[in-house]
């Protein structure tokens, strides 16, 4: 017998060519959140806000009903209309984001002008996260095709601002209550039970004379491909032969250039998420590395440069160090460095353990920065998120997972934080691909990177971002099926959802 994620494969491949075309559309919006450009009724700025009205405008051509959440939000209904929030309505909502962190550098194509080749999309946002964006919006055009009923409202939620600290959904729980089942696509796959909690740190710092400038980052939750610093009273022709006999691989990793009183140092590392730092090398760590081994400065500043080595990539160098058997080991990296008068302000992303407390961590930095007259500016704190992994909901999605795909696949925590954080009871599945990658690319489900595309970029937070269409479409299948089986599961057992509600308001 053909199981429905079989047909819903099929579907998705007869539906190919439309679904890259749309989603190189999409991905032309540099649907960047700004809030400072905002406005009532687009309180994220215009790139956000045409991003909306592109999605909605294309829900009516297709016959779907949406609706407008204030411009923090938008919604698209599969069915009847929900206009009005109904304090006894059930719902399911497959929510995603239509936002994307800026650009930044270290392109080499337009990331605002998107192109395909060999079945992978490149620009920013085409994995993070318009792919699933794209892919729920197919879903409901599958089910309208087979005919599918739901026990429950299906809906789509679409926020303008998680990149940028989870102000949409939590503005649209305020207004709107907290749907009856979200679910998140914007995770890992087989299910993201655990989250760490998130930290985004800024401190304060003073700096040494001889540092004059810096060029690093653009997001403190993206590490840094490349960074710069510069430095006065040193001579450019010993810096770089200092630099070159002490540094392995110089020429692969930095550059020296001249300046009228001293020279600016450039370094390569490889960009990346901060919640994902296994594969990443933060080009600030690279930079400080070179100039402390090197010997090419003294006294104070070469301190600063070994201090700076030991902050840049990791929790034990900024004094936060902790793991515990649910979520594993607290990372952090610093993700920006900005001159402020003659002050640095840096800025830093934290992962913690879920049983790590954020005020210890608060403490240990402030003793961490206290030798440069450290200051902590900002301090933006969102708690871990867990769920059980014997919940009865998560079970049904796991099994679901295992059964289209043929492998045995368990519950996963990560560092990264989605709207699961700010919506009461939801539960995080997919699109993205945390176990099982071997077992899955030798069975041809999901697929190698590009080649195309060079080592050290490619990453959701990177130049060069990139997805697979073929992946999207194993990931279809997985969605068609297991969304239905959700919906069989709470028509049957509402209060395993209901559950989450004590005490909460729910649409």
């Amino acid at each position: 017998m053909t199981t429905l994620a079989q047909q819903a494969v099929r579907w998705f491949n007869d539906h190919r060519d439309e679904y890259i075309s749309d989603l190189l559309q999409w991905v032309e919006f540099p649907s960047v959140s700004k809030v400072w450009e905002g406005k009532p009724g687009a309180p994220y700025g215009k790139g956000v806000a045409d991003m909306f009205n592109h999605v909605r405008a294309e829900a009516a051509r297709c016959g779907f009903e949406s609706h407008d959440y204030e411009g923090y939000a938008i919604g698209v209904e599969y069915g009847k209309g929900l206009a009005k929030d109904d304090p006894k309505r059930k719902d399911i909502a497959l929510v995603s984001h239509l936002d994307v962190v800026p650009a930044g550098e270290g392109w080499d194509s337009e990331p605002f002008q998107p192109y395909e080749r060999d079945g992978y999309i490149v620009g920013r946002g085409a994995d993070d996260n318009k792919r699933a964006a794209l892919a729920d919006f197919y879903l409901l055009k599958f089910y309208r095709e087979q005919g599918i009923e739901f026990a429950h409202d299906l809906r789509i939620l679409y926020g303008g601002a998680e990149e940028t600290g989870l102000d949409d959904m939590r503005q649209f729980v305020a207004s709107h209550g907290v749907p009856f089942q979200a679910v998140i696509t914007d995770g890992p796959f087989p299910v993201n039970n655990a989250q760490k909690g998130s930290l985004g740190v800024t401190v304060s710092i003073t700096v040494p004379e001889a540092f004059v400038g810096f060029k690093v980052g653009t997001t403190s939750n993206s590490i840094p491909g490349e960074a710069s610093i510069t430095l006065r009273g040193v001579d450019p022709a010993t810096a770089g032969e200092t630099l070159r006999r002490h540094v392995p691989g110089f020429g692969g990793k930095l550059e020296v250039e001249p300046t009228p009183d001293g020279v600016t140092v450039n370094a390569i590392g490889s960009a990346g998420h901060a919640a994902f730092p296994e594969n990443a090398i933060n080009a600030i760590a690279v930079l400080a590395d070179a100039l402390f081994e090197s010997g090419l400065l003294s006294g104070d500043a070469n301190v600063f440069a070994g201090e700076l080595r030991r902050w840049a990539s990791s929790a034990q160098g900024l004094g936060v160090a902790y793991e515990d058997e649910a979520s594993g080991a607290t990372t952090a990296s610093i993700g920006t460095i900005v001159p402020a008068d003659d002050r640095l302000e840096l800025g830093i992303d934290i992962r913690y353990a879920v049983t790590q407390r954020s005020e210890d961590i608060r403490k240990a930095l402030i003793a961490t920065f206290a030798g440069r007259n450290g200051e902590i500016t900002g301090f933006h704190d969102f708690p871990p998120y867990f769920v059980p992994a014997d919940d009865p909901r998560v079970q049904v999605l796991l099994d679901n997972y295992n059964t289209v795909l043929g492998v045995r696949g368990t519950t996963i925590c990560m560092g990264g934080g989605t709207h699961a954080r700010v919506i009461p009871g939801a539960l995080n599945y997919g699109p993205g691909f945390g176990q099982n990658r071997d077992e899955l690319r030798a069975k041809g489900l999901i697929a190698n990177p590009p080649t195309f595309i060079p080592e050290g970029k490619g990453g959701c937070h990177s130049p060069d971002e990139w997805m697979s269409v073929d992946e999207v479409s194993t990931v279809f299948g997985i969605y068609a099926q297991g969304i239905v089986a959700l919906d069989r599961l709470l028509a049957e057992h509402p209060e395993y959802a209901l559950s989450q509600f004590e005490g909460k308001e729910r649409s």
